[in-house]
C-alpha cells in the first residue's frame, strides 16, 4: 500500500523525469547528425521502460509518435525534432521541476544519448560543449562542472582519441539508468 501511495504522489515527477531523459537522449542522438541502429534501439528501450504509463497522457502520444517514426525503418532528424517538441510542449505546459533540476536531468539524458551507440566522437562532444556553454547557470551543480572540465580538456587538441573516449564513457556511464548499453 505504501509504495502505491508513493508512486501515485510522485507520478508527475516520474513522468517529467522520463520526458526530460528522452529529450536529452534525443539531443545526444542528434549531436553528430548520424543515426545508428543502436540509437534507435535505445529509443525502443525507452518506450519499453514506459510500458506502465503507455496508455496515459503524454506517454501515449509520445510513444505512438516514436513507434510511427520507426515503422519505415528510417529515423530522420526531423522525426527526432518532432519527438523533442512533443516532450517540450508537455514539460513547458506544466513543469514539475525547477530550471536547475530540469536542465540537470536533460544533461543526464544528453550523456545517455551520446553514449547510446557506445561511440563518442568530436561532433557529439562539441554539441555537448555548446549545450554546457548555453546552460552556465548550472555552474557549481553536480555534474555540470565535472562535465564542463572534462569536455574542455578533451577538446583542447581538437579530437577525441581512444584514451579520452574511455574516460568520457566511464564518466557518462555514471548518469545512465536503464539502458540497453549497460
Amino acid at each position: 500500500m505504501g509504495f502505491m501511495v508513493y508512486t501515485t504522489y510522485m507520478g508527475k515527477a516520474v513522468f517529467e523525469k522520463s520526458l526530460l531523459t528522452l529529450t536529452g537522449i534525443i539531443r545526444g542522438i542528434t549531436a553528430d547528425v548520424e543515426i545508428r541502429s543502436e540509437e534507435i534501439e535505445e529509443l525502443q528501450n525507452w518506450c519499453l521502460l514506459q510500458n506502465q504509463h503507455r496508455n496515459k497522457h503524454p506517454f501515449k502520444e509520445i510513444i505512438q509518435l516514436i513507434v510511427a517514426s520507426l515503422e519505415d525503418g528510417i529515423l530522420s532528424i526531423e522525426e527526432l525534432d518532432d519527438m523533442r517538441w512533443a516532450c517540450d510542449s508537455y514539460i513547458n505546459k506544466s513543469p514539475y521541476y525547477g530550471v536547475v533540476e530540469h536542465d540537470i536531468q536533460e544533461l543526464h539524458g544528453f550523456l545517455h544519448g551520446i553514449l547510446s551507440d557506445n561511440k563518442i566522437n568530436k561532433e557529439e562532444i562539441t554539441e555537448l560543449k555548446n549545450w554546457l556553454n548555453q546552460n552556465s547557470h548550472l555552474e557549481t551543480v553536480y555534474p555540470y562542472d565535472e562535465a564542463y572540465s572534462l569536455v574542455f580538456k578533451v577538446l583542447e587538441d581538437g579530437k577525441v582519441d581512444e584514451t579520452e573516449e574511455k574516460i568520457l564513457k566511464a564518466f557518462f556511464f555514471d548518469f545512465i539508468v536503464n539502458s540497453i548499453i549497460i
